[in-house]
């Protein structure tokens, strides 16, 4: 009951064009080109995550499978810890650019040009 309230109330704010995210009678088609231009990020980023977790499996298990395999195994998780807390920042960062410029209407390599300039 109440997430039904919940909904009812965000679509008669978006209804009612007075907000920055509005939905207006006759815009209800999809912008292809911005899943385009989403899908030419997320999708690369989505196969490099699928090779870089690969690949953490692919050392861990020949890691482990040594004689030394608690030392190598900490050594291991310690350079991933530094490694993917660096990566998610500059990947939440790109996200949040990203979405700004696409929120502005901006392109792709109109994109690529503003954030090169500043």
């Amino acid at each position: 009951m109440a997430r039904g309230i919940g909904v009812l109330i965000a679509l008669v704010i978006l209804y009612s064009g007075k907000n920055v995210i509005r939905i207006l009678p006759g815009t209800y088609r999809p912008d292809w080109q911005m899943f385009r231009d989403i899908f030419s990020i997320s999708v690369p980023s989505g196969i490099q995550g699928v090779y870089r977790n690969g690949s953490r499996l692919l050392v861990i298990s020949i890691v482990t499978s040594t004689e030394v395999a608690t030392f190598g195994a900490a050594a291991i998780a310690i350079s991933f810890l530094r490694i993917t807390s660096l990566v998610l920042s500059l990947s939440a960062l790109a996200m949040f650019a990203n979405g700004n410029l696409r929120g502005a209407g901006d392109t792709i390599p109109g994109m690529m040009s503003t954030l090169m300039s500043g």
